[in-house]
Formats: structure tokens, C-alpha cells, sequence
């Protein structure tokens, strides 16, 4: 581990997630497979993702390459579980929920643990390769070095 990657999981050490259950919940419109594609054919090691949201897209990005690593940048302030409440209904965001057996389930844990601990235990089978930086992009980015 570089001196940087030591001084980043210092400054945002992830939440813990013990008796969380995962999900694979993912947002997608299409095109992930362009990034997939670029983290293969240029041996991508460090990724920053703006927007985690609940990490569907960054357990896309740490499947396509066991060496890479990725700092995800969200707050998770926004009330995640109305959100999905919207989306899980709505004919438009099935296929997100497609690998989650009971949608509400999900919702409730989501609401119980927090947005933040939530998208923390999706990636945890991915152990240090998944650095949670919980801020406003603009307000994190602005402050770089840390």
C-alpha cells in the first residue's frame, strides 16, 4: 500500500458493515461495458467514481480488474430509501432491481442502516480495493491534496 492510499483509508475509514446484508442494486441506463472495456485495455489500478450512490457501477469496476481500486465520492445524504420507493414500481427500474428478491426487504435495510453503510456492505467482498470518501465531489475536490 502507497503512502497515499494509507493517508486516504486514514481520512475516510469505511463504516462498518457487520450483519448488513448485501444487495445488487444497479442504475443503469447503459454503456458501463465502454468503461469495463477501458479498465481492461489500459490496466486501470485507481478509479475515482463521482456518485456511488449504492455501488452497483463500482462492483462492476472492481469485477473487471482484481488489481484495481476505487475512491467513491458521494455524501449518501439524499433519502435513499424514497428514492427507491419511487423506482420500485415504476416500469422503468426493473431491471436495477433484477437481482433482488424482495424489493422491500432491500428498502427497509436501506432505511435501517443508512445510505452510507448500505453501499459500504455491497462492496465489502472487495475488501481495501473499495475507498469510501463520504463528501460533495465539488467540496472533496477542491481540497485535494488531503
Amino acid at each position: 500500500m502507497t503512502d497515499w492510499q494509507a493517508e486516504l483509508r486514514r481520512r475516510y475509514p469505511p463504516p462498518a458493515t457487520d450483519g448488513v446484508e448485501s444487495f445488487y442494486f444497479s442504475l443503469d441506463g447503459g454503456g458501463r461495458e465502454l468503461i469495463v472495456d477501458a479498465i481492461r485495455q489500459h490496466d486501470v489500478r485507481v478509479m475515482v467514481e463521482i456518485g456511488s450512490f449504492l455501488c452497483g457501477s463500482t462492483t462492476q469496476w472492481l469485477d473487471a480488474a482484481k488489481e484495481v481500486i476505487v475512491i467513491g465520492i458521494d455524501p449518501w445524504e439524499a433519502n435513499f430509501p424514497a428514492i427507491l420507493e419511487k423506482y420500485k414500481d415504476n416500469p422503468v427500474f426493473q431491471p436495477c432491481f433484477s437481482k433482488i428478491a424482495d424489493r422491500q426487504q432491500f428498502i427497509d435495510s436501506v432505511r435501517s442502516h443508512g445510505a452510507a453503510v448500505s453501499a459500504a456492505a455491497n462492496v465489502r467482498r472487495f475488501g481495501e480495493r473499495f475507498v469510501p470518501v463520504k463528501a460533495a465531489s465539488p467540496r472533496y475536490c477542491m481540497s485535494w491534496p488531503p
